[in-house]
């Protein structure tokens, strides 16, 4: 550019690819020592990056407030896909949006993605029923293990907690 108009603009420098070429083995060492890294270890995510990730993706995570509010994890438990949505969609409207019906396909690949399901005549959910009028929700013990996570530091990464959640 020769007349720069811009703050960020700078005149052309004329002399740029000579300087480059004096330091060009510099270049090239560079580049092999970060392919050499690479190779060996991989992309590394920031431990301040994966935290506030990891913090993140639970603060979107409305299926996990809908199984700690309706739903009861145990052994040998079941709930039918049908029921599970509907209730799912029920406290959707109630807790995050009325105006929306999130699509049974959707809920199922969230549910298919932290439970068994099978089809037998209908589709059920392996391992969750629905609470009943005598159930708790597991609310208090979860949510303690949730502020848990969003208390983490770095030396936490490793937290049981985070293999919990």
């Amino acid at each position: 550019m020769n007349h720069p108009s811009q703050k960020y603009e700078r005149k052309a420098d004329n002399y740029l690819w000579d300087k480059l070429i004096v330091d060009s083995d510099k270049f090239f060492g560079w580049l092999i020592r970060g392919a050499l890294i690479y190779q060996d270890d991989g992309l590394q995510i920031p431990e301040s990056i994966r935290i506030e990730s990891k913090k993140y993706q639970r603060e979107e995570d409305d299926l996990t407030d809908f199984i700690l509010d309706c739903g009861k994890q145990e052994e040998g438990a079941r709930w039918g896909a049908t029921d599970a949505h509907d209730a799912y969609v029920k406290w959707y409207n109630e807790n995050i949006n009325k105006n929306y019906t999130p699509t049974q396909a959707n809920f199922g690949r969230k549910m298919k993605s932290r439970f068994e399901s099978k089809k037998i005549g209908k589709y059920y959910y392996f391992g969750i029923r629905p609470l009943t009028d005598l159930d708790e929700p597991d609310r208090d013990e979860l949510k303690e293990k949730l502020d848990q996570l969003d208390s983490l530091d770095n030396s936490d990464l490793n937290s049981p907690v985070r293999e919990m959640v």
